[in-house]
Parts: structure tokens; sequence; C-alpha cells
């Protein structure tokens, strides 16, 4: 699944990809892709600051997320 993400602060388009077919639920394991084709970064893992880069060139753990609508 490819979602278009847009208002979320960055500058220029990015889209996001899950694995598999999700149904209901929070899904793990999301890649945000920017335009430039770099990845959003979740500085320290997301547990130390609320810091998000997107200058990562690869798809490493920092880089993963889990989304989760209204849970």
């Amino acid at each position: 699944m490819v979602i278009g993400v847009g208002g979320v602060g960055l500058a220029g388009s990015a889209s996001a990809a899950t694995a598999g077919n999700p149904t209901n639920g929070p899904v793990y394991g999301c890649v945000f892709q920017t335009i430039n084709g770099h990845y959003l970064t979740a500085v320290g893992g997301g547990r130390t600051t609320d810091t998000i880069h997107t200058d990562a060139t690869r798809v490493a753990a920092w880089e993963k997320f889990t989304v989760s609508c209204g849970h």
C-alpha cells in the first residue's frame, strides 16, 4: 500500500508504504520516503527526543514507524 502524505510540515511531498494488507489496529514497520528519495528518521529511535530528520539514504531501525489511527 502507498499513501500520499501532505500537510505534515515537510518541504515537498512524501509517500508511505507498508507491507502486507493491514486492517484495523496499528501498522508496524511503515517507512516514509521524501520526494528526493530520503527517509524520515526518528532521532534516537524516538525514545530520547521528538526530533525527526529527513536525511537518511537507507532504511534501518530508526526509519521504521508504527502508524495508528485513533487507537
